[in-house]
């Protein structure tokens, strides 16, 4: 006996498109996020007509734009993993896409140079070391005032 005389809808083949926009919500950035499968690195993975999983943002791309050239891979513009916007990904080399991701780790870093204080105030040339960090004066000040505090409360 069929599935359909048992109460079952019929199988409804899905295009790569619709199974791509059946699986994302969209955020005020404009990212696709993916509400589907994750792989251990947080990426996006569907499968599509019987093949195995493959990472979703690479089956958009191909799906809305065009087949990926040939040796490129794609580099998320937006940085979010589970993101399959086709237009948040570019084709790039795999030493540009390398030289991208080592940028954008070194400025995300804490060990990067920055501009301003972790209390928000700019960095500059009265920037003073204590005891190999970095404080600027408006931060030293505060830090010696409430020592002050603490010795007076104390005594």
């Amino acid at each position: 006996m069929s599935p359909v005389g048992k109460g079952f809808a019929p199988r409804v083949l899905l295009t790569t498109r619709e199974k791509i926009l059946l699986h994302c919500r969209w955020d005020r950035t404009g990212c696709w996020k993916w509400v589907g499968h994750l792989n251990q690195n947080g990426y996006a993975v569907v499968a599509v007509r019987g093949r195995d999983a493959q990472l979703a943002h690479r089956v958009a791309y191909e799906a809305f734009i065009s087949p990926i050239p040939e040796g490129h891979e794609l580099d998320h513009l937006c940085t979010t993993k589970d993101c399959v916007n086709p237009m948040h990904v570019e084709p790039v080399l795999r030493p540009e896409h390398q030289e991208r991701t080592t940028a954008r780790r070194r400025k995300t870093r804490s060990d990067a140079p920055s501009t301003h204080c972790r209390n928000g105030h700019p960095r500059s040339a009265h920037t003073v070391q204590i005891g190999g960090e970095l404080m600027c004066r408006a931060c030293r000040r505060a830090a010696t005032r409430r020592y002050n505090e603490r010795r007076k409360a104390a005594a």
